[in-house]
């Protein structure tokens, strides 16, 4: 269990061009804004994909969503391809569902699928 607030210490895993963001276990205002932040900046960076791992969430709160929203937006207007790696099960699927995001941001149970689904050849 993390401390609220504290991200993993481990930066985001870089595959070339393409980024991926761990999210933790637990997802709420404690560390949304900081998953946001590091987010735009790798968009902002040039990341020709970004990823939003959330196959260890446990628990997504709406200041989660808003940050899976807000670096959508950045990646639309950048024309940069951007989705999640989310089970389709378990509460915080449920939850992305219920709200809608399912619906708005492309979403696959492993990042190899999601790299497929979005259309972007595989980093070199």
């Amino acid at each position: 269990m993390r401390e609220p607030g504290v991200l993993p210490d481990s930066p985001p895993a870089r595959l070339t061009r393409h980024a991926v963001v761990r999210f933790p276990d637990e997802v709420d205002m404690a560390c949304a804004g900081d998953l946001r932040e590091r987010m735009l900046v790798l968009l902002n960076r040039g990341a020709t994909l970004l990823a939003a791992d959330l196959s260890g969430t446990t628990f997504c709160d709406c200041s989660g969503l808003n940050a899976l929203l807000r670096a959508r937006t950045r990646a639309q207007a950048l024309g940069t391809p951007f989705g999640m790696v989310l089970p389709r099960a378990g509460p915080v699927w449920r939850f992305f569902r219920i709200s809608g995001v399912s619906e708005l941001l492309p979403h696959e149970p492993t990042l190899d699928e999601l790299v497929r689904h979005l259309g972007v050849p595989p980093p070199r």
